[in-house]
């Protein structure tokens, strides 16, 4: 009998590779926030985004509403800024991003180093819900001279669309 043996297994796949699409947006990211008080119940989150090696960056201000709350002493503004940041930037199609906050008491907070004020639960429990929506996203506390000049930015800006900014 002369009888030919099939392979077992099928011939291996040549590597997959991503398409120029997926790798844009899988790709690593970092920004820079900083979140600004305008007048009563409105702020400018301003957002520097710094692409990996080949991917876009740029800045962007957003502008967001939130229900004042006085016991809060200006607390609940990180959190509505900070919400609007990630909306856009699930909105520009960031999986995975590295954030720079000079908003210590946030980062202390999200880092369960430090209890949020129990009227903080609502939005401190929507930002980890935001947080995890992407594949992997983490806020770290920068000094405040690194944002300056973003803060500035959107400082300028804030007054210029409002006309008073706290």
């Amino acid at each position: 009998m002369n009888a030919t043996l099939a392979p077992s297994r099928p011939a291996l796949l040549p590597p997959r590779t991503l398409s120029r699409a997926r790798q844009h947006r899988d790709a690593d990211y970092q920004a820079n926030v900083a979140i600004i008080r305008c007048g009563p119940n409105r702020g400018v989150a301003g957002v520097q985004i710094l692409g990996a090696l080949g991917t876009q960056s740029g800045e962007h201000f957003i502008p967001f509403e939130v229900q004042e709350l006085p016991a809060m002493l200006g607390r609940d503004f990180g959190y509505a800024g900070m919400l609007a940041v990630l909306e856009r930037m699930r909105k520009l199609g960031i999986r995975r991003v590295l954030i720079h906050s000079d908003d210590v008491a946030l980062v202390d907070e999200l880092d369960h180093r430090a209890e949020p004020h129990r009227e903080l639960n609502l939005p401190y429990i929507a930002l980890g819900c935001k947080l995890n929506e992407f594949a992997r996203a983490r806020i770290l506390a920068a000094p405040a001279e690194r944002l300056a000049a973003l803060r500035e930015k959107t400082t300028a800006l804030a007054g210029s669309i409002y006309q008073e900014v706290a």
